[in-house]
C-alpha cells in the first residue's frame, strides 16, 4: 500500500519489530560494499542490490516510526544504489550465463579452446583484446594457421599470422568457412557478444564507485543505524514486545495485498504470449516474497515453506524474463555488429563469423521460454491444488483472533483463538450507533470486527468514527461513501448541486489528515482464512464499486459473485438491510447498517459470525439513531435532517437540484 495503514499513529511494537528488522537489512547491505568496489566477485554486486529492494520494500512498511523528511531521504539515497546496481547485476548475469552456454557448447574441448574475441585484463584496466581464429585454408576444428582479430572498443582490426610471422593485411579478408555439424561455428558470436558486454559492464563501473561513495560521504548508513536504534530504545520503554495486535494487522493487510496483485495476473499464466503480462506477474511475486520476508520475523518460522515455494515461482518467472530479453535483444545486436563491419571492413565478411552463434543462442532461449512456461502453469495449478494460497491466508489470518489488541498470548503461545466475529457496516460518521454495536458485541464474546466500509457519510462525527475502528482494530476495506468523500473536492461543477454534494464536502473537511490518509489506503477487496473457514469480504460487488450484491438477487445472479470470490462466506456491505443466503454451500449476508438503517428503522444492525461450529445472528441494538441522523444531518446540511429520518434515505437518492425538503 502507498500509504500506512496507520498514518501518524506510532505503535510501539509494530516500530520495535519494524526497527531491529531495517537494522539487520542495513547490516546486510554494508557488508557488500568493499567487495563491489573491488569487483572480484560478481556475488557482492548480487547480494548488495538485493539488500536495497529489501530496504526500499520495508522503509515504507515503518515509516510513521521515523521522520518523514529522513524517510524521504533514505529512500531517495537507497534507491540511488538499487539503480546504480542494476545494469551492473545485468551484465554480470549475462557474461556469467555466456561463459556457460559457451561451454556447454563442447564441454569436451572447452578448456583447451581459446577465446576468439576476449576482453582481457579487466581488472587491470586494460581494453583491448585479440584471440586466433581458425585459417581459412586449415581444419576449423583443429589448431593451425590463423587470423587475428583485435578489439579496442568499438573498433577492429585484422591480421593473418603465418609460421609465427606476423603480416600486417588490410581489409577485405577472408573469413573462415566453418562446417555447420561443428559446435564451433556458435562460438565467434556467442564470444563477441560476451565481449560487448564485458565491455559495458566495465564501463558501468565507475558509475557504481560514484553511487558507492556517494553514499558513504553522505553518512547515510550511519544516520539511518543511529536513528533506528533509537526508535528500538524508546519503543522498548513502552512495550514488552513486537507481537502487537497493530504488528500483525500490518502484515495481514500488506501481505494481503501483494497476493490479490499477484492473483490479477492469474488469467495470463495459461497465455504463453502473454510476456508483458507474465513479467508483471514476476514483479508482483518478487514484492509478494519481500513483503513476506519483511514480516516473517512474527511467526515464529511458520513462513519459512511460503517464502520457498514463492521464491520458486519468482524463479521460473524470472528465467522466463531473461530468456524474454535475450530473444527481443538479439536482433539488434546483430544489425549494430552488422553496421560496424561494413563501417570498418569496407563489407559484411567478419559479421558472417558472428551471426550464426547469436541466431543459435536466440533459439535456445526461445526454446527455453518454452518449456519455462510449461513449467510455471504446472507449477502454479499445483499451488492451487495443495491449498498453498488458503494456507498463506490462514496464516496471516489466524493471528487477528488474539483475545484482545495487543495481547499476544493467544498469539504466540499457542491458545486457542475465539471464533466470534462481529461484521459491521455502514457506520456513516454515527458514533453513538457504532459505540452501541461495540458493546452489544463484546458483550456478547466478539473478539474481532470485519467492517464492510462506509465509515463517513452523513453523520456529525466522520474522524471520531474512523479513529475509533482504528482504535477496534476492525479489519476493514472501503466503502464507495468513503471513495465519494475523499474524492469529492474532484467533482465537476454540474454535480456540485443539492444535498450530497454539500453533505459530502462537509465530512471531507471533518476528517484529519491522518484519517484520509488511512481511509485511502484501504483495500477494496479483503480475503480472510481463519480455521479453515473462508471468508471474501468487500463493500460492493467482487472486483466492482459500481454495482453491488443484493440479497434479493436471484440464486444464478449470486452465483456469479460466489464464482470470483471462491470463498465459504461471502460479506458485502453496500446493502443496508441485514440479509443472510445461503447457496451451493456458500453463505451471503449483508451485516446491515448500523448508522442510517433501511427505511429509517430506529436500531442498529450488525452479524455475530461464530466458526467452527459455523453459526451467525443478526442482532439489531437500540441506538437512538434516528434521532442521531436528524441532528447530524442538520449539522452538515440543514433542512435534511428531518427528511433523512423519517424516510431512511441519502442525499444522494434526491436528484441534485431537489432542494425541497417538506
Amino acid at each position: 500500500m502507498g500509504v500506512s495503514m496507520y498514518e501518524g499513529w506510532k505503535d510501539p511494537g509494530y516500530c520495535l519489530y519494524g526497527a531491529g528488522n531495517l537494522l539487520v537489512l542495513l547490516g546486510a547491505l554494508g557488508g557488500e560494499i568493499e567487495g563491489v568496489r573491488e569487483a572480484v566477485d560478481i556475488e557482492y554486486v548480487h547480494r548488495m542490490r538485493v539488500a536495497t529492494r529489501r530496504i526500499r520494500a520495508a522503509l515504507p512498511l515503518f515509516r510513521n516510526c521515523y521522520p518523514t523528511q529522513k524517510y524521504r531521504y533514505w529512500r531517495r539515497e537507497i534507491r540511488a544504489i538499487t539503480r546504480a546496481l542494476g545494469q551492473a547485476r545485468d551484465a554480470d548475469v549475462q557474461v556469467d550465463f555466456l561463459r556457460k552456454f559457451l561451454a556447454d557448447l563442447s564441454p569436451q574441448e572447452a578448456a583447451a579452446v581459446a577465446l576468439l574475441f576476449a576482453l582481457e585484463g579487466v581488472a587491470a584496466g586494460e581494453n583491448t583484446g585479440a584471440q586466433p581464429l581458425p585459417d581459412p585454408g586449415g581444419d576449423p576444428c583443429a589448431p593451425g594457421g590463423h587470423v587475428r582479430v583485435s578489439f579496442t572498443g568499438t573498433r577492429a582490426s585484422i591480421e593473418r599470422t603465418h609460421e609465427g610471422l606476423q603480416r600486417p593485411r588490410k581489409p577485405p579478408v577472408m573469413v573462415p568457412a566453418v562446417p555447420p555439424e561443428c559446435p564451433q561455428i556458435y562460438r565467434p558470436g556467442i564470444e563477441c557478444l560476451m565481449l560487448r558486454l564485458q565491455q559495458r559492464r566495465k564501463a558501468l563501473q565507475p558509475g557504481v564507485i560514484a553511487a558507492l561513495d556517494r553514499f558513504v560521504d553522505l553518512g547515510v548508513a550511519g544516520e539511518m543505524d543511529a536513528t533506528l536504534r533509537r526508535v528500538a530504545a524508546e519503543a522498548r520503554r513502552c512495550t514488552t514486545g513486537i507481537h502487537s495486535r497493530t504488528s500483525y494487522e500490518q502484515a495481514f493487510f500488506h501481505i494481503s495485498q501483494s497476493i490479490e496483485e499477484v492473483f490479477s495476473y492469474e488469467d495470463f499464466v495459461p497465455q504463453e504470449e502473454q510476456i508483458e503480462q507474465h513479467h508483471a506477474l514476476r514483479i508482483a511475486a518478487k514484492r509478494l516474497r519481500y513483503m513476506m520476508e519483511s514480516f516473517s520475523g512474527l511467526f515464529d518460522g511458520q513462513m519459512k515453506a511460503h517464502i520457498k515455494a514463492v521464491r520458486r515461482l519468482q524463479d521460473i518467472l524470472g528465467e522466463m524474463h531473461d530468456c524474454d530479453v535475450w530473444v527481443a535483444s538479439l536482433p539488434a545486436f546483430l544489425e549494430e555488429e552488422k553496421e560496424r563491419s561494413v563501417a570498418y571492413f569496407g563489407h559484411a565478411g567478419v559479421f558472417g563469423l558472428i551471426e550464426p552463434g547469436i541466431n543459435h543462442l536466440r533459439e535456445d532461449r526461445r526454446m527455453r521460454r518454452d518449456m519455462l512456461w510449461r513449467s510455471l502453469v504446472a507449477y502454479w495449478d499445483r499451488l492451487k491444488q495443495d491449498g498453498f494460497w488458503g494456507d498463506l491466508r490462514a496464516t496471516i489470518s489466524n493471528p487477528l483472533l488474539g483475545r484482545s489488541a495487543g495481547d499476544s498470548a493467544g498469539i504466540t503461545e499457542g491458545g486457542e483463538p475465539p471464533a466470534k466475529l462481529a461484521v459491521i457496516g455502514n457506520v456513516h460518521a454515527d458514533l453513538a450507533a457504532l459505540e452501541a454495536v461495540l458493546e452489544d458485541a463484546r458483550r456478547r464474546g466478539a473478539t474481532a470486527v470485519l467492517n464492510t466500509g462506509n465509515f463517513v457519510g452523513f453523520g456529525r462525527s466522520p474522524d471520531e468514527v474512523v479513529e475509533r475502528l482504528r482504535r477496534e482494530h476492525a479489519i476493514s476495506t472501503i466503502g464507495n461513501r468513503d471513495e465519494q468523500v475523499l474524492t469529492v473536492k474532484k467533482w465537476k461543477k454540474p454535480h456540485r448541486k443539492g444535498q450530497k454534494y454539500r453533505a459530502l464536502r462537509w465530512q471531507y473537511r471533518h476528517l484529519s489528515r491522518t484519517s484520509r490518509a488511512y481511509l485511502t489506503s484501504l483495500p477494496r477487496e479483503i480475503r480472510l482464512n481463519f480455521r479453515g473457514n473462508r471468508i471474501f469480504m468487500t463493500h460492493c460487488s467482487p472486483g466492482s464499486m459500481a454495482g453491488f450484491i443484493s440479497s434479493k438477487a436471484p440464486d444464478t445472479g449470486l452465483r456469479e459473485y460466489i464464482g470470483a470470490a471462491g470463498a465459504d462466506s461471502i460479506i458485502f456491505g453496500q446493502e443496508r438491510r441485514p440479509s443472510a443466503r445461503q447457496i451451493d454451500g456458500v453463505w451471503c449476508i449483508s451485516p446491515g447498517s448500523v448508522g442510517t438503517p433501511e427505511g429509517g428503522d430506529p436500531y442498529a444492525w450488525y452479524t455475530l459470525l461464530q466458526l467452527n461450529p459455523f453459526a451467525l445472528h443478526q442482532v439489531r441494538v437500540p441506538s437512538r439513531t434516528g434521532q442521531t441522523i436528524e441532528k447530524a444531518c442538520e449539522w452538515c446540511v440543514p433542512g435534511t435532517g428531518a427528511r433523512l429520518s423519517r424516510e431512511g434515505r441519502h442525499p444522494d437518492m434526491m436528484k441534485p437540484d431537489d432542494e425541497e425538503v417538506h
